[in-house]
């Protein structure tokens, strides 16, 4: 697989494909961004780990786990997880990555087919891009 972006943890950088930074602003519907990807890996490690899991606490933390929990276990199964890239199930950082992406990409049809998702990254952006 070609590597279009890369986060490095810590005070590392982010490294991305120019080429494919430009593809996907032009269809933002498509619900792929790299630049929103990999910002996503950063966000994500800012608690020390690439786990899936932002720097929550309390309640928002324990309504986070398990919606990432129940979401990552259907493993890409459902149909509604065609909201979502394949390599979402790769592994919970990944998914947080691809999740952040339709959300803020695609963010009617995410709300659509998984609404607790959706909810949950809404709480955590402080953002509803859907307007709902």
């Amino acid at each position: 697989m070609a590597v279009i972006g890369q986060a490095l943890p810590n005070r590392g950088p982010i490294s991305l494909s120019w080429d494919a930074a430009l593809v996907h602003s032009r269809d933002p519907g498509a619900g792929r961004n790299v630049v929103i990807h990999e910002f996503a890996h950063k966000i994500d490690m800012m608690d020390g780990y690439s786990d899936g899991i932002p720097p929550l606490r309390g309640a928002q933390l324990t309504r986070w786990t398990r919606t990432l929990d129940g979401e990552f276990a259907q493993g890409g199964s459902d149909p509604s997880d065609e909201v979502l890239s394949p390599y979402a199930w790769t592994n919970t950082s990944e998914f947080f990555a691809v999740a952040t992406e339709a959300f803020f990409c695609s963010p009617h049809r995410l709300g659509e087919a998984k609404p607790d998702l959706y909810a949950a990254l809404a709480g955590w952006y402080l953002q509803d891009p859907a307007g709902t």
